[in-house]
């Protein structure tokens, strides 16, 4: 024997071998293909993985019934998986898919359908999440070798039951695709009771999940006459630290906002969720049947906080066909179930009004304030002629008030009034309540008044 063909024999036995290997796996191959597209080794398989996720600690794996094979799609019914933090339940579950699409570096489903979903969170998780806010960290996906693909998802019938509230989804429909750490979603149809969603978002899966969203919305029955419906548009970026909002409301009322939340989701943000918005709009017509003919040509609203304690600074212009134009500026603050009006301003052509007041709606309504009025000419915001001359009109005073059930009661002193009247002066003061809806005019104390220039006939008269 020559040493070439010495040589030659262990490369024989080489290719014989990775043959013997490919045969092998081919073998193998076809045996999980046929064993996975019969309804007898689909069972078995999801037999086995019943019975491997069941055997984890504190967790149950349940399937009612099964349907269909692993190679191209499955029915499951009564679908139950619990643990010790929550209850998941789906009444059917469709999934259709194509195993091959693998090969092409991609997973594609070309429907995941799931009715009657619930989800429970159980009691301890409850106890366990309010304990542990600060220790929130978000779910990370290192980026997949492939990519998956859903066609079509849809939800129905869906239920949600957290810390005993209870939220129902009717339908939620969309495409989905995940590619490296990058989710993407398209055509998003949602609806839940009188609101519908739809649009597009895109996250990426790391580090606060940087995202974008275009989505429009519809609320309708709402409780408010007049008002059949409410519709806007809204547009999110940033991530979960820091999220940035840009919407617009296009029905009752056109207002534009836009601003950042801070969700205050992660163990370094120590003041909680913040907000920092701007809401504005020009040339608003007033929803309401009983605000027909009034316009908000000008609105400006500044938000700034947490929820507990949020600034707040107002300007508006208010016009009607009846009223001269009326400008309001405003600073408020909440603090719990708290409002304090630092200080209000109400102006028109001839008049200003200022002050500042509380607003408490902690166990009942109730508010108290102060006013400083002066008007030039009071009688312009009156239509028709009046048969009576009144001017430069000043007064300041406080008032109160409380709701008690279907009835307002409220006091109003006036600590000083001074007008003219013609040619004759007027000074005075009085403490006005409510009680029940009876007015009482308490106290009028006269210090100068038409009656003092008159005559002594006309006085006794």
């Amino acid at each position: 024997m020559t040493a070439y063909s010495n040589l030659k024999k262990p490369w024989r036995l080489l290719i014989a071998g990775v043959l013997s290997l490919l045969l092998i796996f081919f073998l193998l191959l076809l045996s999980i293909s046929l064993l996975l597209s019969t309804n007898t080794g689909s069972t078995w398989v999801l037999s086995t993985i019943e019975a491997n996720v069941s055997a984890v600690p504190n967790t149950q794996l349940q399937v009612g019934a099964s349907s269909g094979t692993f190679l191209r799609g499955l029915n499951l019914q009564q679908l139950v998986f619990e643990n010790e933090v929550s209850r998941t339940s789906v009444a059917e579950l469709e999934a259709r898919w194509n195993p091959w699409s693998v090969v092409s570096g991609g997973f594609y489903l070309s429907e995941l359908t799931l009715s009657g979903l619930s989800v429970t969170l159980l009691e301890t998780a409850e106890e366990t999440t309010a304990s542990s806010t600060d220790e929130f960290e978000l779910f990370q996906l290192q980026a997949l070798p492939i990519s998956i693909e859903i066609a079509q998802l849809n939800l129905l019938n869906a239920q949600i039951e957290l810390a005993q509230q209870i939220y129902q989804l009717d339908t939620l429909k969309l495409t989905a695709k995940l590619e490296g750490s990058t989710l993407s979603i398209e055509e998003l149809s949602s609806s839940m009771q009188e609101l519908t969603i739809e649009g597009e978002l895109a996250v990426d899966l790391i580090e606060h999940y940087p995202l974008n969203a275009q989505l429009s919305w519809l609320f309708t029955q709402t409780a408010v006459e007049g008002i059949d419906e409410l519709t806007g548009k809204l547009s999110l970026s940033g991530d979960l630290e820091t999220l940035l909002v840009d919407h617009q409301l296009n029905l009752p009322l056109s207002l534009h906002s836009m601003g950042s939340i801070n969700l205050g989701l992660f163990p370094d943000d120590s003041d909680g969720l913040q907000i920092d918005f701007s809401h504005s709009g020009d040339a608003i017509q007033l929803p309401l049947p009983q605000l027909q003919g009034y316009e908000l040509p000008r609105l400006s609203l500044l938000s700034q906080g947490g929820l507990d304690s949020l600034e707040l600074a107002l300007e508006l212009d208010l016009a009607s066909e009846l009223l001269p134009l009326v400008q309001v500026q405003a600073q408020a603050q909440t603090q719990g179930s708290k409002l304090e009006l630092v200080s209000y301003a109400l102006n028109t052509d001839t008049g200003i009004i200022t002050g500042s007041a509380v607003l408490d709606w902690t166990e009942q309504i109730t508010g108290s304030g102060s006013y400083q009025l002066s008007e030039a000419n009071p009688l312009s915001y009156l239509t028709g002629e009046v048969p009576l001359q009144l001017s430069e009109l000043f007064s300041n005073g406080e008032f109160s008030f409380e709701a008690q059930q279907e009835n307002v009661n409220g006091s109003l002193i006036v600590e000083s009034i001074t007008a003219q009247v013609g040619d004759y002066p007027l000074q005075g003061s009085a403490n006005v309540t409510v009680d029940n809806g009876v007015l009482i005019i308490e106290e009028i104390v006269r210090r100068q008044t038409i009656l003092d220039k008159a005559s002594p006939d006309l006085r006794d008269t």
